[in-house]
């Protein structure tokens, strides 16, 4: 077919570490995980008791700006517009990946995660206004043939504005004219104009009545994936996935002879380090303040493969034994001998062929879940996972510890039209890896208290109780999204703000004089801070950790009453 179209967190770190790094979080725990054991009843499944859950996100509709008037219209310079089919990924030959036969009634998507350490398997079911997304899909492209059956008195057209950048001089007939600019030594100026295009149903029908013969659904979903904006399921590319994984800035900071290893020196003057990190000295240090001359990625190697792979009839499986044997192949070749299917990929078994690996298809997996996307929002159920993982769960994400590694759940739904029939499913490494351990509230600015954190945080990154901290031993987020239309690069396009979230509590108002005083709005009061006498002070410090947060206050207030 192609041929006839252009040739067509925790390492293994203590998860008890990791909720004292999150102690203001609600955490869910699983104390015992099931295991999902050989090719399990995808059916039976899905009436699992969930292991966690959360909600999906929905995204808001951008706020309307205002209108710009038309002689600073004329002067603005045009915006390279990025696609966002852009961000996704087609096969080696530029193409998309079109299934030759559709089960309507299959929820599920296998995908191999492809993490720095070890690949983790994930099944996910996902579905749509209650049905399959399949389905949804399929009907949809019905939906089309059906109008393209029918013959218009005209075909249907769509009027597209377009961008063009014009000398000052040039005189431009459009269907929308701007007033010319009187300075003819001026800047460029932009003129708006609409161009008609066949729609995709007018495109199919003069498709099928141009005597094209033995044309069948594969083609049929293929020229639909070119006219109307894509195939129905999505991946993330490579480039998208790990543009951050190198980002370390805290790390950087603290080791401070670039060897990959924080020593026991430098864990013990980390604390100093901070302190002169915050230029400002407003006792918070925001990411701006963490600026190392180079950088000092934990990472042995740049990563440029592709982070998530959809396993189905069409995957490229050479190129996937390619990225195994390179990702996880010791010096020298593997020589363990290892049975299991995932372990012989985890360790870059050389003795593996395509064949073996596409057994991969009837693994059991590490992680199943059922992701059910609705108009107004939906719901994340974890089903399964294999071995004893750790899991935990708040509002948006459902985080599972892999010792070493720790994927984090989440997904994005929209009602927009062109968001109805398709399946966006992304991928990153979010980097930052301490920072974001004690970034508790995800606004990017370590204050006072968060710091206190840091050596304990520290102290629960050494795995192996030497006393330092090799880069192997810090923990690899790995966000996975699952989105209602081409959403996946967008909810993971900022670092952090996928991460473990505060639960929505019930909040008694702050006190007009504690923000008063809170100079830095950290929600913390400093002795610098704090305007009144040092035994008022130590009054309202309760737990006498040299801080007053808005809860002691809160509470003696709550007694005083």
């Amino acid at each position: 077919m192609r041929d006839r179209f252009a040739t067509k967190f925790f390492g293994r770190w203590h998860w008890a570490s990791t909720a004292s790094c999150c102690a203001m979080i609600a955490m869910l725990f699983t104390t015992s995980t099931t295991m999902v054991q050989g090719e399990t009843n995808r059916e039976e499944l899905l009436q699992r008791k969930p292991l966690a859950e959360c909600a999906v996100q929905q995204l808001k509709p951008p706020a309307a700006e205002p209108p710009m008037p038309p002689n600073v219209a004329t002067l603005m310079q045009p915006v390279a517009e990025v696609k966002p089919l852009e961000f996704y990924a087609r096969d080696r030959d530029g193409q998309w990946s079109i299934p030759a036969e559709v089960d309507r009634r299959d929820p599920w998507i296998r995908v191999l995660i492809l993490g720095p350490t070890a690949p983790i398997l994930v099944d996910l079911a996902v579905h749509v206004d209650g049905v399959a997304f399949r389905d949804g899909r399929e009907s949809w492209i019905d939906s089309l043939l059906e109008q393209a059956a029918v013959a218009p008195s005209a075909d249907p057209v769509e009027e597209v504005e377009e961008n063009e950048t014009l000398e000052p001089s040039a005189t431009v007939v459009s269907e929308k004219t701007l007033e010319e600019t009187s300075d003819k030594d001026a800047v460029p100026v932009v003129k708006a104009r609409s161009r008609r295009v066949p729609t995709a149903v007018a495109r199919i029908r003069q498709y099928l009545t141009a005597g094209v013969e033995n044309t069948d659904q594969e083609e049929i979903r293929w020229l639909i994936a070119e006219w109307a904006g894509g195939p129905g399921l999505l991946t993330l590319a490579p480039a998208v996935s790990w543009r951050r994984a190198e980002l370390a800035p805290l790390w950087s900071l603290i080791d401070a002879d670039y060897d990959q290893t924080l020593s026991a020196s430098e864990i013990k003057q980390a604390p100093a380090q901070l302190r002169q990190a915050d230029v400002d000295e407003n006792d918070v240090i925001d990411l701006s303040e963490l600026h190392p001359e180079e950088s000092n990625s934990p990472y042995p190697r740049p990563m440029s493969h592709p982070l998530v792979v959809v396993l189905n009839k069409q995957t490229d499986w050479d190129d996937l034994l390619s990225e195994i044997a390179d990702l996880y192949s010791a010096p020298g070749g593997a020589k363990l001998e290892i049975q299991q299917l995932k372990n012989r990929v985890s360790v870059g078994d050389q003795t593996l062929t395509v064949a073996d690996i596409k057994g991969l298809l009837d693994e059991s997996p590490d992680i199943a879940c059922r992701i059910d996307l609705e108009r107004d929002g939906g719901k994340i159920a974890l089903l399964a996972v294999g071995g004893d993982q750790a899991v935990s769960s708040n509002k948006n994400v459902i985080a599972i510890d892999y010792g070493g590694t720790y994927v984090e759940l989440t997904a994005l739904t929209s009602a927009t039209p062109k968001s109805e029939n398709q399946i966006a499913v992304g991928a990153v490494v979010d980097g930052y890896p301490l920072f974001r351990l004690l970034d508790r509230d995800n606004n990017r600015r370590l204050t006072l208290r968060e710091r206190r954190q840091l050596g304990k945080s520290l102290a629960g990154l050494d795995r192996n109780s030497d006393g330092e901290i090799a880069g192997a031993e810090l923990p690899t987020a790995i966000r996975l999204a699952v989105t209602r239309g081409l959403l996946a690069h967008q909810t993971l396009e900022e670092p952090i703000a996928a991460s473990i979230e505060l639960r929505d509590q019930e909040r008694k108002p702050t006190p007009s004089w504690f923000a008063d005083m809170d100079r830095n709005a950290d929600g913390d009061l400093s002795r610098r801070e704090f305007l009144g006498t040092p035994e008022q002070f130590s009054r309202l410090d309760r737990d006498s950790d040299g801080l007053i947060n808005v809860k002691e206050v809160q509470d003696l207030s709550s007694i005083n009453q």
